[in-house]
């Protein structure tokens, strides 16, 4: 039963920190795209982001001590290393947590009816205070909201059936516009495998199991959730997912943004606390200080509007997943890859991230 319950709690743990903000930006990626490029292009970010993971899994597991990005770079690199590693995983950590707050507000404000400002600094006080609780507590209330919000998924196409239409998918646009980087933000959850390794330190034999299905089980979600937004609203699927669906059903509307909500208060939570750790087993801060500078660098996205929620995950996911992605792939390359089959999709991984950031700009 203890196995049974620590190998569920790593999984949702990967799960809560992955289906986040980005699985709302999908359903208009994939318009963009088309069927074929979107499924492709969401097979190849899920393969790279599990090595990645795996990588990582690998790195942690032979190193002492409890470190975040920014620790194994100092290790294997010294201080530029840990200056690299803790800007690459703090900068996505930072993107991810913005972008929460943004869409997590708006979400609120489809639910309460009320001004999607003032509900951003509520949402940013309640993540506070559930944050404040601690790891332990954090990770079982992030269970039972990641439970909820998959239920919620899949509870959508039966709401959805009766508006859904198949001409509504593009299989041929080809656009390359906002593809790569939701797509890598949306499934990646590499900052929180060393927190799914301290859970599971005492059952080793669990983390890979845990660390492939936390990492598949999310692309399930995606397409399920992105074709059926997008074959309801069809050209006019929005860059949010849910006002294109307003003409169609309030109701709707309303699910989804219940949806949001714990998508993106469940992400917040988690990557709140990586950034913690960060400052505090990395750069050496008081636990409180360590806390404090973790809440208050996703505050600024109080101020900020819709407008800016696809910019900053696909930023986040081209360049500071990506980035993150580089740095963890040459560590294990330079240090424990020994196979030429291991050498081989370490390359291949440092390729996909690099050809996504130079994507980013064309």
């Amino acid at each position: 039963m203890v196995k049974k319950s620590l190998f569920f709690r790593g999984i949702f743990l990967l799960l809560g920190t992955a289906i986040g903000a980005g699985i709302f930006s999908l359903p208009y990626v994939f318009s963009l795209a088309g069927v074929w490029l979107a499924g492709g292009g969401m097979l190849l970010a899920l393969a790279t982001v599990l090595l990645v993971n795996l990588f990582y899994l690998k790195i942690i597991s032979h190193v002492p001590g409890d470190h975040q990005l920014a620790g194994y770079g100092e290790r294997f690199f010294g201080k530029k290393g840990k200056v690299a590693g803790g800007l690459l995983l703090l900068t996505s950590c930072w993107g991810a947590v913005l972008a929460y707050v943004i869409l997590g507000s708006d979400f609120l404000s489809l639910l309460l009816g009320q001004s999607r400002s003032a509900l951003a600094f509520l949402f940013w006080c309640w993540g506070t205070l559930f944050f404040w609780q601690g790891l332990k507590k954090m990770s079982k209330t992030e269970t039972i909201l990641t439970f909820l919000l998959l239920v919620l998924i899949l509870v959508l196409p039966f709401w959805g059936k009766n508006f859904w239409r198949k001409e509504n998918l593009n299989f041929f646009p080809f656009s390359l516009r906002f593809w790569w980087g939701p797509m890598v933000f949306s499934l990646s959850a590499t900052s929180v495998v060393p927190e799914v390794e301290e859970l599971l330190r005492r059952q080793r034999k669990l983390l890979i199991p845990v660390i492939i299905w936390g990492t598949v089980i999310p692309l399930f979600v995606y397409f399920l959730f992105a074709f059926t937004i997008w074959g309801i609203t069809g050209a006019a699927t929005t860059a949010d997912a849910l006002s294109g669906l307003l003409p169609w059903s309030k109701t709707l509307v309303k699910v989804g943004a219940a949806i949001g909500f714990l998508a993106t208060f469940t992400s917040f939570l988690t990557l709140t606390d990586v950034i913690k750790e960060t400052f505090q087993r990395d750069f050496s801060w008081r636990e409180k200080t360590a806390k404090t500078g973790a809440v208050f660098l996703s505050f600024p996205a109080v101020f900020l509007s819709l407008e800016h929620f696809l910019p900053i995950i696909s930023l986040t996911g081209a360049l500071a997943v990506g980035g993150s992605g580089i740095l963890i792939a040459v560590i294990f390359l330079r240090h424990f890859a020994r196979r030429w089959e291991e050498k081989l999709a370490a390359f291949l991984v440092i390729f996909a991230f690099l050809g996504g950031i130079v994507s980013e700009f064309f």
